[in-house]
């Protein structure tokens, strides 16, 4: 019985972490992406910190840490850059440290749950 619990809750876990990952993929085409992204030079304008990370093990949980992916196929989300803030579902803005990243304006963070 024990082993049914420890294996449940294994599980249960994977599915949240799996269903948070930031795996990102960048897209030309608006009609194949999932959200429209601004790059703002400056953190206060920026709804989330992104830290790229080198792994997408590393890319867990809705905290901002993206893994960037060439294949769409395996990719969580699908990007498109824009050079107009006005037209971004979410602006983002890289950080050079990983304590740094996170969200800003948490209520954006609906965005890149699946």
């Amino acid at each position: 019985m024990k082993l049914f619990w420890l294996l449940t809750s294994l599980l249960t876990l994977g599915c949240v972490f799996d269903a948070t990952a930031q795996r990102i993929c960048k897209v030309d085409n608006l009609d194949k992406a999932d959200l429209v992204v601004y790059v703002s030079n400056y953190s206060q304008d920026a709804d989330l910190l992104v830290y790229r990370v080198d792994s997408w093990a590393q890319a867990r949980n809705n905290n901002g840490r993206w893994y960037f992916d060439q294949n769409p196929l395996s990719a969580d989300f699908k990007i498109r850059m824009t050079k107009d803030p006005k037209t971004a579902d979410l602006v983002i803005c890289y950080v050079d440290y990983l304590t740094e990243s996170g969200w800003r304006n948490i209520s954006k963070s609906r965005l890149l749950r699946k």
